[in-house]
Protein backbone atom coordinates (compact mmCIF):
# COMPACT_ATOMS: atom_id res chain seq x y z
CA UNK A 1 0.00 0.00 0.00
CA UNK A 2 2.90 2.24 0.84
CA UNK A 3 4.63 1.80 -2.42
CA UNK A 4 1.23 2.38 -4.47
CA UNK A 5 0.85 5.56 -2.66
CA UNK A 6 4.40 6.56 -3.18
CA UNK A 7 3.68 5.96 -7.06
CA UNK A 8 0.45 7.74 -7.00
CA UNK A 9 2.44 10.99 -5.51
CA UNK A 10 4.73 10.79 -8.11
CA UNK A 11 2.66 10.72 -10.73
CA UNK A 12 0.99 13.84 -9.47
CA UNK A 13 4.26 15.81 -8.81
CA UNK A 14 5.15 14.75 -12.20
CA UNK A 15 2.00 15.65 -13.79
CA UNK A 16 1.99 19.37 -11.84
CA UNK A 17 5.23 19.59 -13.44
CA UNK A 18 4.68 18.52 -17.04
CA UNK A 19 1.86 20.80 -17.13
CA UNK A 20 3.53 24.33 -16.67
CA UNK A 21 6.12 22.91 -18.60
CA UNK A 22 4.09 22.38 -21.72
CA UNK A 23 2.88 26.14 -21.58
CA UNK A 24 6.66 26.84 -22.91
CA UNK A 25 6.22 28.53 -26.31
CA UNK A 26 8.55 26.46 -28.58
CA UNK A 27 12.38 27.77 -29.10
CA UNK A 28 11.89 27.59 -32.44
CA UNK A 29 8.89 29.96 -33.49
CA UNK A 30 10.64 32.88 -34.12
CA UNK A 31 9.59 34.61 -37.06
CA UNK A 32 9.95 38.18 -36.36
CA UNK A 33 12.98 40.33 -37.52
CA UNK A 34 16.43 40.68 -35.35
CA UNK A 35 16.60 43.61 -33.32
CA UNK A 36 18.96 45.92 -35.54
CA UNK A 37 22.54 47.44 -33.62
CA UNK A 38 21.47 50.73 -31.51
CA UNK A 39 22.81 52.78 -29.05
CA UNK A 40 19.75 53.61 -25.76
CA UNK A 41 19.87 55.12 -23.09
CA UNK A 42 17.04 54.43 -20.42
CA UNK A 43 15.94 55.88 -17.20
CA UNK A 44 14.36 54.65 -13.97
CA UNK A 45 11.82 55.47 -11.00
CA UNK A 46 8.84 54.66 -8.53
CA UNK A 47 5.53 56.15 -8.91
CA UNK A 48 6.53 58.41 -11.24
CA UNK A 49 7.39 60.37 -8.55
CA UNK A 50 11.35 60.22 -8.11
CA UNK A 51 13.41 59.61 -11.19
CA UNK A 52 16.28 56.93 -9.13
CA UNK A 53 18.54 55.97 -11.63
CA UNK A 54 19.51 56.00 -15.62
CA UNK A 55 21.44 53.51 -17.81
CA UNK A 56 23.42 53.32 -21.25
CA UNK A 57 23.17 50.51 -23.14
CA UNK A 58 25.15 49.27 -26.73
CA UNK A 59 23.84 46.11 -28.69
CA UNK A 60 25.80 44.96 -30.99
CA UNK A 61 26.63 41.80 -33.95
CA UNK A 62 30.12 40.55 -33.59
CA UNK A 63 29.38 38.18 -35.35
CA UNK A 64 26.65 36.88 -37.90
CA UNK A 65 25.29 34.27 -35.40
CA UNK A 66 26.40 36.14 -31.95
CA UNK A 67 24.72 39.52 -30.27
CA UNK A 68 26.68 41.17 -27.55
CA UNK A 69 25.60 43.66 -25.24
CA UNK A 70 27.28 46.42 -22.78
CA UNK A 71 25.03 48.44 -20.26
CA UNK A 72 26.24 50.83 -17.91
CA UNK A 73 24.05 52.19 -15.37
CA UNK A 74 23.72 54.45 -12.01
CA UNK A 75 21.62 55.56 -9.43
CA UNK A 76 20.82 59.44 -10.05
CA UNK A 77 19.84 62.35 -8.03
CA UNK A 78 17.89 62.24 -4.29
CA UNK A 79 17.94 58.48 -4.83
CA UNK A 80 21.89 58.59 -4.99
CA UNK A 81 21.92 60.44 -1.59
CA UNK A 82 20.18 57.95 -0.11
CA UNK A 83 21.77 54.98 -2.32
CA UNK A 84 24.87 55.07 -3.91
CA UNK A 85 24.55 52.41 -7.20
CA UNK A 86 27.22 51.74 -9.83
CA UNK A 87 26.81 48.81 -12.21
CA UNK A 88 27.94 47.51 -15.66
CA UNK A 89 26.58 44.47 -17.67
CA UNK A 90 28.43 42.98 -20.31
CA UNK A 91 26.71 39.74 -21.91
CA UNK A 92 26.83 37.38 -25.14
CA UNK A 93 24.56 34.81 -27.02
CA UNK A 94 23.29 33.07 -29.72
CA UNK A 95 21.67 35.10 -32.77
CA UNK A 96 19.62 32.14 -34.24
CA UNK A 97 18.72 30.61 -31.25
CA UNK A 98 18.48 33.37 -28.97
CA UNK A 99 20.02 31.76 -26.25
CA UNK A 100 22.49 33.33 -23.84
CA UNK A 101 25.83 32.27 -23.70
CA UNK A 102 27.26 33.97 -20.71
CA UNK A 103 27.11 37.51 -18.97
CA UNK A 104 29.07 39.47 -15.77
CA UNK A 105 27.37 41.71 -13.99
CA UNK A 106 29.07 44.10 -11.43
CA UNK A 107 27.16 46.29 -8.79
CA UNK A 108 29.43 48.58 -6.61
CA UNK A 109 27.61 50.23 -3.81
CA UNK A 110 29.48 52.67 -1.08
CA UNK A 111 30.78 49.67 0.97
CA UNK A 112 30.98 46.65 -1.12
CA UNK A 113 30.75 45.63 -4.42
CA UNK A 114 29.16 42.21 -5.99
CA UNK A 115 30.08 40.22 -9.22
CA UNK A 116 28.13 37.86 -10.87
CA UNK A 117 29.40 35.82 -13.43
CA UNK A 118 27.01 33.01 -15.34
CA UNK A 119 27.54 30.68 -18.24
CA UNK A 120 24.64 29.21 -19.60
CA UNK A 121 24.06 25.37 -20.98
CA UNK A 122 21.48 23.59 -22.84
CA UNK A 123 20.87 21.85 -19.33
CA UNK A 124 22.27 23.97 -16.51
CA UNK A 125 23.54 27.36 -15.76
CA UNK A 126 27.19 27.62 -13.55
CA UNK A 127 26.90 30.86 -11.44
CA UNK A 128 29.57 32.55 -9.59
CA UNK A 129 28.76 35.50 -6.75
CA UNK A 130 31.69 37.05 -5.29
CA UNK A 131 31.12 40.04 -2.90
CA UNK A 132 34.21 42.69 -2.10
CA UNK A 133 35.73 42.65 0.36
CA UNK A 134 35.16 39.93 2.84
CA UNK A 135 33.62 36.48 0.30
CA UNK A 136 35.36 34.37 -1.59
CA UNK A 137 34.03 33.42 -4.85
CA UNK A 138 30.94 30.44 -4.96
CA UNK A 139 30.49 28.73 -8.25
CA UNK A 140 26.72 27.21 -7.94
CA UNK A 141 24.99 25.10 -10.53
CA UNK A 142 21.75 25.71 -11.38
CA UNK A 143 20.39 22.68 -12.88
CA UNK A 144 17.59 23.35 -15.15
CA UNK A 145 17.59 22.87 -19.19
CA UNK A 146 16.48 26.38 -21.16
CA UNK A 147 17.19 29.04 -19.04
CA UNK A 148 17.92 32.56 -21.03
CA UNK A 149 19.25 35.68 -19.19
CA UNK A 150 16.63 39.18 -19.43
CA UNK A 151 17.94 40.24 -22.65
CA UNK A 152 18.18 36.97 -24.48
CA UNK A 153 14.57 36.40 -22.80
CA UNK A 154 13.04 39.69 -24.13
CA UNK A 155 15.01 39.48 -27.61
CA UNK A 156 12.78 35.88 -27.52
CA UNK A 157 9.25 37.82 -26.97
CA UNK A 158 10.10 40.17 -28.56
CA UNK A 159 10.87 37.74 -31.97
CA UNK A 160 7.45 36.00 -31.75
CA UNK A 161 4.30 37.09 -33.79
CA UNK A 162 2.49 39.03 -30.70
CA UNK A 163 -1.14 39.25 -32.04
CA UNK A 164 -3.75 40.03 -30.01
CA UNK A 165 -4.26 37.60 -26.71
CA UNK A 166 -0.98 35.70 -27.59
CA UNK A 167 0.79 34.64 -24.58
CA UNK A 168 4.58 34.02 -24.49
CA UNK A 169 5.89 31.79 -21.74
CA UNK A 170 10.06 31.49 -21.32
CA UNK A 171 12.32 30.90 -18.50
CA UNK A 172 14.10 33.39 -17.22
CA UNK A 173 17.97 33.35 -15.05
CA UNK A 174 19.18 36.77 -14.21
CA UNK A 175 21.21 35.79 -11.95
CA UNK A 176 19.88 34.43 -8.85
CA UNK A 177 16.72 32.65 -9.13
CA UNK A 178 15.26 31.00 -11.68
CA UNK A 179 11.76 32.38 -12.56
CA UNK A 180 9.00 31.29 -14.99
CA UNK A 181 7.62 34.64 -17.25
CA UNK A 182 4.30 34.59 -19.08
CA UNK A 183 3.86 37.49 -21.19
CA UNK A 184 0.14 38.44 -22.73
CA UNK A 185 -0.57 40.77 -25.66
CA UNK A 186 -3.51 42.52 -24.11
CA UNK A 187 -3.78 45.37 -27.18
CA UNK A 188 -2.51 48.62 -28.60
CA UNK A 189 -1.40 51.98 -26.98
CA UNK A 190 0.32 55.28 -27.34
CA UNK A 191 3.02 56.03 -24.87
CA UNK A 192 4.70 59.25 -23.97
CA UNK A 193 8.14 59.56 -23.57
CA UNK A 194 10.92 62.46 -23.89
CA UNK A 195 11.52 61.69 -27.39
CA UNK A 196 7.89 62.14 -28.18
CA UNK A 197 4.70 59.94 -28.63
CA UNK A 198 5.11 56.17 -29.81
CA UNK A 199 2.64 53.30 -30.28
CA UNK A 200 2.91 50.33 -29.20
CA UNK A 201 2.38 46.60 -27.99
CA UNK A 202 0.53 46.51 -24.51
CA UNK A 203 1.91 43.13 -22.74
CA UNK A 204 0.82 42.07 -19.15
CA UNK A 205 3.22 40.82 -17.30
CA UNK A 206 3.22 37.49 -14.89
CA UNK A 207 6.35 36.08 -12.85
CA UNK A 208 6.65 33.00 -10.77
CA UNK A 209 9.74 31.59 -9.01
CA UNK A 210 10.71 28.05 -10.19
CA UNK A 211 12.68 25.66 -7.17
CA UNK A 212 15.04 23.88 -8.93
CA UNK A 213 16.58 21.52 -6.39
CA UNK A 214 15.15 19.68 -3.27
CA UNK A 215 11.77 17.85 -2.90
CA UNK A 216 9.61 20.20 -4.39
CA UNK A 217 11.70 20.72 -7.49
CA UNK A 218 9.41 21.83 -10.70
CA UNK A 219 7.21 23.68 -8.16
CA UNK A 220 5.95 27.63 -8.95
CA UNK A 221 6.23 30.06 -6.12
CA UNK A 222 4.86 33.21 -5.57
CA UNK A 223 7.29 36.35 -5.63
CA UNK A 224 6.46 38.29 -2.91
CA UNK A 225 7.45 41.47 -3.90
CA UNK A 226 6.10 41.18 -7.37
CA UNK A 227 2.47 41.69 -7.94
CA UNK A 228 1.80 42.82 -11.59
CA UNK A 229 3.22 44.43 -14.32
CA UNK A 230 2.80 45.98 -17.87
CA UNK A 231 5.52 46.51 -20.52
CA UNK A 232 5.18 48.33 -24.28
CA UNK A 233 7.10 47.61 -26.77
CA UNK A 234 6.95 49.96 -30.02
CA UNK A 235 4.85 48.62 -32.79
CA UNK A 236 6.99 48.64 -35.81
CA UNK A 237 9.60 46.59 -37.40
CA UNK A 238 11.93 47.17 -34.42
CA UNK A 239 9.44 46.43 -31.32
CA UNK A 240 11.95 47.61 -28.82
CA UNK A 241 10.87 48.40 -25.08
CA UNK A 242 9.90 51.90 -24.81
CA UNK A 243 8.44 51.65 -20.95
CA UNK A 244 8.27 48.99 -18.43
CA UNK A 245 5.74 48.95 -15.11
CA UNK A 246 6.06 46.83 -12.28
CA UNK A 247 3.53 46.67 -9.12
CA UNK A 248 5.63 46.08 -6.21
CA UNK A 249 4.80 46.48 -2.00
CA UNK A 250 5.42 50.48 -2.21
CA UNK A 251 3.93 51.01 -5.36
CA UNK A 252 5.18 50.58 -9.17
CA UNK A 253 8.38 51.18 -10.47
CA UNK A 254 9.43 52.22 -13.91
CA UNK A 255 11.78 51.89 -16.64
CA UNK A 256 11.40 54.10 -19.94
CA UNK A 257 13.24 54.56 -22.87
CA UNK A 258 14.88 58.17 -23.37
CA UNK A 259 16.96 58.19 -26.36
CA UNK A 260 17.67 55.79 -29.06
CA UNK A 261 20.53 55.24 -32.02
CA UNK A 262 20.35 52.63 -34.45
CA UNK A 263 24.04 52.33 -35.84
CA UNK A 264 24.74 51.41 -39.15
CA UNK A 265 26.48 48.23 -40.72
CA UNK A 266 29.78 49.66 -40.45
CA UNK A 267 29.32 50.31 -36.69
CA UNK A 268 28.72 46.73 -36.13
CA UNK A 269 32.08 45.30 -35.54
Amino acid sequence: MDGLRVVLLLATVSTAFAGWQETLTPAAAAPFAAVRPFQATFRFGWSNVLEAGSAEALFLYPTPSTWAVEVKGQSTGLARALWQLDATYSGSGNADSLMTDRFTQVEKYSRKAITTEAIFEPERVWRQRRVDPGERAKWKRVKWPGLRDLLAAMLFIRSQPLNPKDEVVVTVYPGDQAFLVRMRVIGKDVVALPEGSRKALKLELNIQKIVTDGERKGKLEEHRKFRSGTVWLSDDSDRIPLRAEVEVFIGFVYGELTSMRFLPAAEER
